[in-house]
């Protein structure tokens, strides 16, 4: 096994909360989780390590999903708590350094963490309220960007009935059944062919689009994040308002 997965040399032993840095080597770091062999020293190191980490981040939700996902990773569900693993690491380092690319950009293909980078920096711009509009949403945006929005933060999903719509549905539920819950959610439908865009409202103000759906955004082809012109937005916002709220509740 690498050198690579030891994780002295990738993370100080120090109190304070783990830096950018520190975190990112991690990552760069991370063992093949879904496919290497889980009874290798290096791993548990690594998983260790990572567990230490996400809990010194001072997230104690993303501390016990990490010690969850990787007390299962063995199990039938290897692949998703491998994910999570992940997940909570790139959050981990999103939150280590809030400014990076707040400005969007071109995401190339297949530059996951890019992509995680550009849309949790909107995500994390919000200060009250966040309109995701997307007709091929999944619960995937709830996992992998919900909690990227600062607490008192109130998420609206406007999404069009698509397969999908049977995952995002009881992950809505499990998400407003939590407490306490610190950045309540609505999730709105309307009938195919209603909504187009894929677009991101911040705080009833600035519109970003995002030219593919958040669930495989640059996975499949290149991607781009750009803020709508100011002088254009306001009628924008208010063609998606009006939408919202003509749309069933789920």
């Amino acid at each position: 096994m690498s050198n690579s997965y030891t994780p002295a040399r990738m993370v100080k032993n120090h109190t304070a909360p783990p830096t950018y840095s520190e975190i990112k080597a991690l990552i760069e770091a991370a063992p093949p989780l879904e496919t290497c062999d889980l009874s290798e020293p290096g791993v548990h190191q690594w998983l260790g390590r990572v567990s230490w980490v996400i809990e010194a981040a001072g997230d104690v939700i993303d501390a016990v999903a990490i010690k969850v996902a990787a007390d299962n990773l063995s199990s039938i569900l290897r692949r998703e708590n491998a994910r999570t693993i992940m997940m909570v690491m790139y959050r981990a380092l999103a939150r280590a350094e809030p400014m990076v690319k707040t400005g969007g950009g071109f995401v190339p293909h297949g530059d996951l963490f890019e992509a995680f980078v550009q849309i949790t920096a909107i995500f994390q711009s919000a200060a009250s309220d966040l309109l995701i509009v997307d007709p091929y949403m999944s619960d995937q945006v709830l996992r992998d960007y919900g909690k990227s929005a600062a607490e008192g933060t109130t998420l609206r999903l406007l999404d069009a009935k698509n397969k999908h719509t049977e995952t995002l549905a009881p992950a809505a539920r499990a998400w407003n059944q939590t407490r306490p819950q610190r950045r309540p959610l609505e999730v709105r439908l309307v009938d195919w062919g209603v909504v187009h865009d894929r677009i991101i409202v911040v705080d009833r103000t600035t519109v970003w689009i995002v030219t593919q759906s958040l669930k495989d955004f640059a996975a499949n082809a290149p991607a781009t994040v750009t803020r709508f012109a100011d002088d254009l937005a306001p009628p924008k916002r208010a063609a998606y308002e009006a939408i919202w709220s003509s749309a069933a509740p789920i």
